[in-house]
């Protein structure tokens, strides 16, 4: 399995001085049910050593991120400097879906049987998010 990760980018002047954050995040270390995006301009500024409770993270905050280079599952959703996290992460938990269901069923149907079947494909995944709904 490919390791999420992204490229994370930020240039910004603060006094007279040019800042240039630059970071591979990885974005397997952020918890797949979380839903909100993940706060890059705080980890960038935590990997920078800059103090969250400065101007200099108002500063930086003040900008936008630019994202490239994103490798596994993220790179269908980063496009042109832009990263679409609720579509990654949706994607990532429907990912974690169907290992999960794949791993009950694999002794009774096979996946390439399921690729063909994909009513069956569907009402499985409906019942496994229903059961797991029902924990909640």
């Amino acid at each position: 399995m490919i390791n999420n990760t992204i490229r994370a980018e930020v240039r910004f002047s603060f006094k007279g001085k040019t800042h240039a954050l630059d970071e591979i995040i990885d974005l397997d270390q952020f918890p797949v049910e979380a839903g909100d995006m993940p706060d890059f301009h705080r980890h960038l500024a935590r990997m920078a050593g800059i103090d969250p409770i400065s101007y200099l993270y108002e500063v930086l905050e003040s900008h936008d991120i630019t994202f490239s280079q994103a490798t596994g599952l993220a790179a269908d959703y980063c496009h042109d400097g832009e990263f679409d996290w609720a579509g990654f992460d949706k994607a990532r938990r429907e990912e974690g879906d169907w290992e999960r269901i794949l791993a009950i069923v694999q002794d009774t149907i096979a996946p390439h049987e399921l690729d063909a079947a994909p009513a069956l494909k569907a009402a499985l995944l409906a019942v496994y998010r229903a059961g797991k709904a029902s924990v909640r």
